[in-house]
């Protein structure tokens, strides 16, 4: 765990989804961030993707935003989607594996059911709460919630020092 920013995470995560994105005619988006958290950067990494991925998949017009926005000591690291949204009593049900509320012939093509289970278990290894708030009709928005730091300083290099007038 160490200091980790956001915005190369996001850049990242719309590199390896924006071919899949067009292809569905969804606009994959990023909100420009210089938030830096406390995390390791690989599992916050697999998070984004399985969380973007799943937006993707299940949104069918309009698309997916990452962003995060600061709240106290954290950082609130959110993907947004203009799916068809998650009715109230099934948005723990959805964290649960082999769960998948579009799925009940359980179409392999379609994934396992594992991607969210994954991402609670990854966000509970990191310490940090995560949920989804969703609209049905109106799309969602996962989230999980990181401690805020800053972006690690880097110390000048030393000046050399001379005994001399001559190094000078």
């Amino acid at each position: 765990i160490a200091p980790t920013a956001i915005g190369p995470l996001f850049q990242h995560t719309q590199q390896a989804l924006s071919l899949i994105a067009e292809n569905k005619g969804l606009n994959l988006r990023i909100h420009p961030s210089d938030a830096w958290v406390n995390c390791d950067k690989d599992m916050l990494q697999r998070i984004l993707l399985n969380l973007a991925g799943n937006a993707i998949r299940y949104t069918r017009s309009g698309g997916v935003l990452l962003a995060c926005r600061r709240r106290g000591a954290h950082w609130l690291v959110e993907v947004w989607d203009t799916g068809s949204g998650i009715p109230e009593n099934a948005r723990e049900e959805i964290f649960e594996e082999y769960t998948q509320l579009e799925n009940p012939e359980r179409d392999r093509a379609k994934g396992l059911g594992l991607g969210l289970a994954i991402c609670r278990r990854l966000a509970g290894l990191l310490s940090a709460p995560i949920g989804v708030r969703s609209r049905p009709g109106r799309g969602s928005v996962f989230w999980i919630r990181l401690p805020a730091t800053t972006a690690p300083t880097v110390d000048p290099a030393p000046v050399p020092v001379t005994d001399s007038a001559e190094d000078v």
